[in-house]
């Protein structure tokens, strides 16, 4: 008897399924920096509070804290990260603090409509009136 099973997936060496106990995602999430990984764990009020104070300084007064010793090491972390987006001009580190501490940004639109009344009147625009009360006769006796 011949085996009439047919085999399921991509065949040969090249194929792109996956194998036994393989990750489908082999690279994992992008890593991050020690110092992020840190500022992830904090509470979500304590990390505002140290990134809203830090978002709002001008630039000497923030420079002033870049290499301060005397500030708490969570402090640093932040004033390191925020730095180092100013530095390397990497607005994707600084779009993390900020989505963190202020939530990410929704886009609104604003869409004007007329009332019912008068979409009706533009619809009915040019149409004679007799033939408006005819069709709503019509409606009325099918009702």
């Amino acid at each position: 008897m011949t085996d009439t099973k047919k085999k399921r997936g991509p065949k040969g060496p090249n194929s792109t399924s996956f194998k036994p106990g393989q990750s489908g995602n082999s690279g994992g999430a992008p890593k991050l920096s020690a110092e992020l990984k840190a500022i992830k764990e904090l509470h979500g009020n304590e990390f505002k509070r140290i990134c809203s104070k830090y978002f709002r300084m001008n630039g000497p007064e923030f420079e002033m804290h870049i290499d301060n010793p005397y500030l708490p090491r969570i402090e640093q972390l932040v004033v390191n990260v925020i730095n180092r987006s100013i530095v390397e001009s990497d607005i994707t580190i600084a779009r993390e603090l900020l989505e963190r501490t202020m939530g990410k940004v929704k886009e609104t639109v604003e869409i004007e409509s007329a009332s019912k009344d008068e979409l009706i009147d533009e619809q009915l625009a040019g149409v004679p009136t007799q033939n408006v009360v005819d069709y709503l006769r019509r409606v009325a006796k099918v009702a």
